[in-house]
């Protein structure tokens, strides 16, 4: 394969500010359930929308954009921080009808990211209720992943990650994955 602008984008040269400077990055141009195509026609199996992305209901989906669209022409957005819409509604009730009793409330957030920051501000609230403002500490696994923004970088055990960003990160404690199903 022939490398060109239109296949390849060199990160030095692209208008998006990419993860990583100096990388070369494919252009993709379609996808159909699991796959994606870049430039070139060359296809991937997508196993990064449903790391830390959010599509990970598969790529060309006609029954996803016919409901988005009945949706948009009725109503594109509210923000649900003080307004609520049917849609929303009939969601949150599907979903708190799935989860255990006394689970009976539904948040809505754009991503893994922020709904990891709304558990930490949940924990944080219960315990400051409760008059216990020194209970601060989230313990998570080394190595795990918890988004890219500050509170969720910090709990990220992965030192390369937080490096630069150390002088603006509480330390946590990173304690090693369970692994009793897998010890001998």
């Amino acid at each position: 394969m022939v490398e060109t602008a239109e296949t390849v984008v060199v990160s030095r040269s692209t208008r998006v500010l990419p993860l990583e400077l100096d990388r070369r990055y494919p252009v993709l141009v379609k996808g159909e359930g699991v796959w994606v195509e870049d430039a070139s026609g060359r296809r991937y199996l997508d196993a990064m929308s449903g790391g830390s992305m959010a599509a990970t209901l598969g790529h060309g989906r006609r029954d996803l954009v016919a409901a988005a669209r009945a949706q948009a022409d009725q109503l594109t957005y509210v923000h649900n921080e003080r307004l609520t819409n049917p849609a929303q509604e009939r969601l949150a009730h599907e979903l708190a009808g799935l989860a255990p009793p006394g689970f009976s409330r539904v948040r809505f957030v754009t991503g893994g990211a922020e709904a990891n920051e709304l558990a930490i501000q949940l924990a944080r609230r219960y315990h400051v209720d409760r008059g216990q403002s020194q209970r601060w500490q989230v313990i998570s696994p080394a190595q795990a992943y918890h988004g890219p923004t500050m509170a969720t970088l910090a709990l990220t055990g992965r030192p390369g990650l937080q490096r630069p960003f150390q002088p603006y990160m509480p330390s946590h404690l990173h304690i090693p994955p369970s692994t009793w199903r897998f010890d001998p």
